[in-house]
């Protein structure tokens, strides 16, 4: 009776569970690049608006800005929630997030990696938030604070939802992860203080 070796099993069982721990790191990175890029062009475009066009201009920001809103849901849903789920026909975006998938914790080098990727995304994120609060006497002459107000709080909802899954994914980083997103949350609410209705 010939038996054979196991180690080529055990090895092809090892090696497709590292691929699916690198591929998570891999789409949660593809995921903050995507939304940093979106966020990046939405900045050059609030950063263009005058008093002469601000009419114009800002119902297509404030449209941009839920579009960053419904991107940051989907990649949350799509990277961290077992089931998909529509985003709502609403513009609000609200999550169930009771259904969060029981996915190995990120460690290491795929940890480090995703944070790398954070501080891109909340750099950006801020950037675009500097300028919507440079703007605000421009969306206060046109009548857009309450519109951006809105959005605003939409951006925290899903940014908390994020942070909480990000942190829970990467259980080696929660300190520079962290760090990252309380300095977004800060941003957030200096714009808050400037769009208050």
């Amino acid at each position: 009776m010939k038996f054979f070796s196991v180690a080529p099993v055990f090895a092809a069982i090892a090696f497709g569970a590292m691929s699916v721990v690198a591929e998570g790191a891999s789409a949660i990175v593809r995921g903050f690049d995507q939304i940093t890029e979106q966020s990046a062009y939405t900045r050059s475009e609030v950063d263009r608006i005058t008093f002469s066009d601000a009419y114009r201009e800002f119902p297509i920001v404030v449209e941009d800005l839920h579009d960053i809103v419904r991107s940051i849901h989907e990649f949350n849903v799509k990277v961290f929630v077992s089931h998909s789920l529509e985003p709502p026909p609403t513009q609000r975006v609200i999550c169930d997030c009771g259904r969060l998938q029981q996915a190995n914790p990120l460690g290491g080098d795929d940890a480090k990696f995703v944070v790398s990727s954070l501080i891109s995304f909340v750099e950006t994120q801020q950037d675009l938030l500097d300028v919507v609060i440079e703007k605000q006497p421009i969306a206060s002459h046109s009548l857009f604070t309450a519109p951006i107000a809105d959005v605003l709080h939409d951006i925290a909802l899903v940014i908390d939802r994020l942070s909480l899954d990000v942190l829970a994914i990467i259980p080696t980083e929660t300190d520079h992860a962290k760090a990252q997103f309380t300095s977004l949350e800060l941003t957030l609410q200096e714009a808050f203080n400037i769009y208050k209705v």
